[in-house]
């Protein structure tokens, strides 16, 4: 296993495509912002940066298409503009945004061009390239309420089945089996780490080979905001990789070279993506609830089951929080260690073939 505090270059060549998207975008954005997006660059971690500069964009190209500003694309909007604009200018394109199209776009989609726009006019203020502080007169957007469903999850019972439904094969259509045979084991290895770990679904997809330490059983997981997590192999995930790595993982001559020490591989040879590791949660989740495939799981539904699991058992609601690595309540911690060893008793909770 690498050394943990050394990035893998998967994420490393993630981080550069991002950057590159960023720069597409600044260069179509006015000149005389440079200086905000160096702060972003400096302030932000890259994909906040890439969503916050497509809503500034996305605003910018609103007033071209919209308002008489005097000029005919974003890159030619000046500061003179800047400085008579007004909070409700920047209220009147939100309920524009929302009221665009079919219905209305997705709230989290407001609250994103909300928290971007805020971000830039306090910045646009706090240097003097304004003279209001536009920023404090944004309207607060409030959050649907929430149903009281207590959240989707799988049952114990409906665990056991959907990782039956993947050793056997047994409710997969003809055509189905065909590629099952071929990624039993992979799709039986990523369950286990869902439902083990809880891990999120872009944790999964960029783990590596040599994020393992199998003479020490542990991996690392490269988590949000370049935070780092040590987990211990627990017997079932190290029996379901060791599998997988024996029977199915082969790296092709199509392989390119960023993709050749990924975990998980298609049938072609490239990294699983995002997209084909939901089909995987999906698919056999249904089977698990014996439901239709449309009304299959997520991984985030298995994070729930994870958390909700652990916290019947007996697990305190501080070590579920560590272990799916939501933001903590303590502000003292962002400042302390990056790296987190998770307790391995903890997973002795989690053995799901016991109840087969």
């Amino acid at each position: 296993m690498r050394k943990i505090m050394g990035k893998p270059d998967n994420i490393i060549l993630e981080i550069e495509n991002i950057s590159k998207k960023c720069m597409v975008i600044e260069k179509e954005l006015p000149e005389f912002l440079c200086p905000f997006f160096s702060y972003m660059h400096e302030f932000m971690q890259p994909k906040t940066r890439l969503a916050y500069l497509r809503e500034i964009k996305g605003y910018l190209k609103y007033l071209t298409c919209s308002r008489k500003i005097g000029a005919s694309d974003t890159s030619g909007i000046t500061e003179t503009y800047f400085k008579k604009v007004e909070a409700e200018d920047i209220n009147e394109y939100l309920d524009h945004c929302g009221k665009e199209g079919k219905g209305s776009i997705g709230h989290s989609a407001i609250m994103r061009k909300r928290a971007a726009l805020s971000t830039f006019f306090r910045y646009m203020y706090s240097n003097g390239l304004i003279n209001n502080d536009i920023a404090a007169g944004i309207k607060h957007i409030k959050a649907p309420k929430k149903k009281e469903t207590g959240g989707k999850r799988l049952s114990e019972y409906e665990v056991v089945r959907m990782l039956d439904s993947v050793v056997d094969g047994k409710l997969l259509s003809e055509k189905e089996k065909e590629y099952w045979a071929k990624t039993k084991y992979r799709d039986y290895a990523i369950l286990i780490l869902f439902i083990t770990y809880g891990l999120r679904v872009q944790e999964l997809m960029r783990l590596n080979l040599s994020d393992f330490n199998f003479n020490n059983k542990e991996f690392v997981v490269y988590r949000r905001k370049g935070d780092e997590t040590v987990f211990p192999l627990s017997e079932e995930a190290l029996l379901a990789l060791e599998n997988y790595l024996a029977n199915e993982r082969q790296v092709r001559e199509e392989t390119p070279d960023h993709d050749k020490d990924a975990l998980f591989l298609s049938l072609k040879g490239f990294r699983l993506s995002e997209r084909q590791i939901r089909e995987v949660s999906k698919k056999y989740t249904s089977m698990g609830m014996n439901s239709d495939r449309k009304e299959g799981y997520s991984p985030q539904k298995l994070r729930a089951t994870v958390a909700s699991t652990l916290i019947e058992k007996g697990n305190s609601i501080n070590d579920v929080q560590e272990l799916l690595h939501h933001e903590s309540i303590s502000a003292t911690k962002a400042y302390g260690s990056r790296r987190n060893t998770l307790n391995k008793d903890m997973f002795k909770d989690l053995r799901w073939n016991d109840n087969r």
